[in-house]
């Protein structure tokens, strides 16, 4: 299973400091342009990701706006609309994945998260038992409330664990990408209880 850099998880807020220097509109909209012309598994992804947060134009803390107006992915945080401040939104899509293309438009759902140990799976998710290699998936999500912890897990019908879930991190919002198409995104609670996750996907199968 691969994460995209843009997740960032686990980079929660602790203050409100703005970042060294705010880099105006042109900046951050060259490097939005670079974020959708990049490998989003390639080095040059991650350099735009450093990038993106040393001029501000991640949502990091204060500088949600300036990350919305730019377009960039933004980075999480432990933000939520309860203490008044705007909701973090999910890094937007790959634009496209090396050797795989969309296969239909994305598909919206939510997830209930409950527990620590028992993960909560996406309803009617496109993960497949056969043909591993012949699709992958991108799945946008976020937290309508506290923190979870969002992994991937290999096809299953339901008893996901923890234990059983690959690159797991923390925050609110974020994208999961797998490698193959018999692997699913799965969420678990951050101890915060009972927590509604909006995801959105997108089913790529493999092409020339």
């Amino acid at each position: 299973m691969t994460v995209l850099a843009a997740l960032l998880l686990s980079s929660a807020c602790t203050d409100d400091r703005p970042p060294a220097r705010q880099a105006d509109a042109s900046e951050c909209a060259s490097l939005h342009d670079r974020w959708n012309a990049a490998d989003p598994e390639g080095d040059d992804a991650r350099r735009v990701q450093g990038e993106y947060r040393g001029l501000g134009c991640y949502a990091s803390c204060g500088e949600l706006s300036a990350a919305r107006s730019c377009g960039a992915p933004a980075t999480t945080t432990s933000l939520s609309s309860r203490e008044g401040r705007t909701p973090v939104t999910a890094p937007p899509f790959p634009s496209r994945l090396t050797g795989y293309a969309p296969d239909g438009a994305p598909t919206t759902a939510s997830v209930r998260v409950y527990a620590e140990d028992e993960g909560s799976l996406v309803p009617d998710f496109p993960a497949t038992m056969n043909g591993c290699g012949n699709g992958r998936s991108t799945t946008r999500w976020r937290s309508v409330g506290e923190p979870v912890t969002a992994g991937i897990i290999s096809y299953i019908d339901e008893g996901a664990h923890r234990r059983d879930a690959t690159k797991l991190e923390t925050g609110v919002a974020g994208l999961l990408t797998t490698d193959n198409q018999c692997e699913q995104p799965v969420f678990f609670s951050a101890g915060g209880g009972l927590v509604d996750v909006t995801v959105e996907y997108v089913h790529w199968r493999a092409a020339p």
